[in-house]
């Protein structure tokens, strides 16, 4: 019967390309964790890879009822002839609505993986700025004391005065760096 053979060829053309996206997926992920692939692209994919999962479910949801009429609506003895074929076609169906739907939530968690990704690297950013900050802190203090103009400081009048607070300086800043570095934030 031509109409089996036409929903035939539907289904398997469907069941071709959830395996072309369930490929394209694998790839994303490992594109992903590899951070070999721009924030936007990886957007853009799975944004597309939803849309199609989407359209694929509905489809077949459609066609599911469209095969269940079309088996109905047959005479008893084509009925009986072509019973296995539309439970193979049904059955096809239900694999590919339940597998869009898989992959659909697959989609979901490879954006939840990307965004969190993104978000260790905003973290990581933010506690190399916070590092910065941690070390200049001290230095700000400093110089801000000597930069009240009080008379009786004792550097003020000492001949190597400025030498010794750039040296204590220097010298806070180097163990606020490595006491950092020891924490792994630089």
């Amino acid at each position: 019967m031509a109409i089996y053979k036409i929903l035939d060829i539907l289904v398997d053309n469907a069941m071709l390309m959830i395996d072309v996206i369930d490929e394209s997926l694998e790839s994303l992920e490992d594109d992903i964790l590899a951070g070999e692939i721009e924030e936007e692209a990886v957007q853009k994919n799975i944004y597309n890879a939803r849309r199609t999962l989407n359209r694929i479910s509905k489809l077949f949801i459609q066609e599911t009822d469209i095969i269940n009429k079309i088996y109905h609506n047959l005479d008893s003895k084509t009925k009986k002839e072509l019973k296995y074929e539309f439970g193979d076609l049904k059955e096809h169906a239900k694999f590919l609505i339940n597998e869009s739907k898989t992959l659909l939530d697959r989609t979901g968690y490879l954006l939840n993986m990307h965004m969190g990704m993104l978000s260790n690297r905003m973290n990581q950013a933010m506690q190399r700025l916070a590092a910065i900050s941690i070390i200049f802190m001290p230095l700000t203090f400093i110089v801000g004391n000597y930069g009240m103009n009080f008379d009786n400081m004792p550097e003020l009048h000492t001949k190597h005065g400025y030498f010794i607070v750039t040296g204590v300086n220097i010298v806070v800043a180097f163990f606020i760096f490595i006491w950092l570095k020891r924490k792994k934030w630089i």
